[in-house]
């Protein structure tokens, strides 16, 4: 997977490096948040508990904003916990955000960033449990499909 932005300005720029604290297994490890597949990242059935996400990119960008999505699946959807309550950081001193997501499938969420750093850190500070689906029991994993960053370099 190569660095470089493309597309128009904003720029989506590529992930170069990914780290979480924890991860079901290689199928549904970090990478899988950012591959522009229906694939999720999904933690090692810990509920979102102390979740922490980090991205690192090949040089210092300016981030205006992050797009966020929860798995497209509905079935999938409703049984994994999803996260609610986020704390985004960067290198940048002073910069956090803490952000609310919606408990929804249906489009992309959008929070604006406006930080420069090489670094992005999302820790799950609560979530939404999993339910249950035609008797089928909550799945006790913490999910995200797609987080898609952009900015300038």
């Amino acid at each position: 997977t190569s660095c470089h932005p493309h597309g128009a300005i904003p720029v989506h720029f590529e992930v170069c490096l990914c780290s979480s604290s924890s991860s079901l297994g290689e199928g549904w490890s970090c990478e899988k948040i950012y591959d522009d597949e229906p694939s999720s990242w999904q933690d090692n059935g810990l509920e979102c508990a102390d979740a922490t996400l980090e991205f690192t990119f090949s040089k210092d960008i300016y981030f205006q904003f992050l797009t966020y999505e929860n798995i497209e699946d509905s079935k999938s959807f409703k049984r994994n916990f999803k996260p609610r309550d986020i704390l985004i950081t960067s290198e940048e001193e002073g910069f956090s955000i803490e952000y609310e997501l919606e408990n929804q499938n249906t489009s992309s969420q959008w929070i604006d960033l406006n930080t420069s750093s090489s670094v992005i850190t999302i820790q799950i500070l609560s979530a939404y449990p999993g339910e249950e689906v035609n008797g089928a029991e909550p799945f006790l994993e913490c999910s995200i499909q797609e987080i898609t960053f952009y900015g300038r370099g």
